[in-house]
């Protein structure tokens, strides 16, 4: 099964080193997958240059952060998650 999560606020206002990043966000899936699945993510607005970091993603859900070389507001991105649901 495709899972893809809502859409995620993505204000990259924290400071890491030489890049910013948002806070992070929890994503529960709709129903749990039968193993640990991996997560990945993309920027879906152009207000700055976003990548998207999941966490270790469990079989009920993941978490990410999104990255960015300017701090900015307005930005935002969504998951996705590839499994076995049953």
């Amino acid at each position: 099964m495709i899972c893809t999560s809502n859409v995620f606020p993505a204000d990259t206002k924290i400071v890491v080193g030489a890049a910013f990043k948002s806070a992070t966000q929890t994503w529960t899936f709709p129903s749990g997958f039968i193993a640990a699945t991996v997560v990945s993510g993309g920027a879906v607005s152009d207000v700055a240059n976003l990548w998207v970091s999941a966490g270790q993603a469990t079989t009920s859900g993941s978490s990410a952060v999104a990255f960015a070389d300017v701090s900015a507001t307005g930005g935002s991105f969504q998951l996705t998650a590839i499994g076995r649901w049953f």
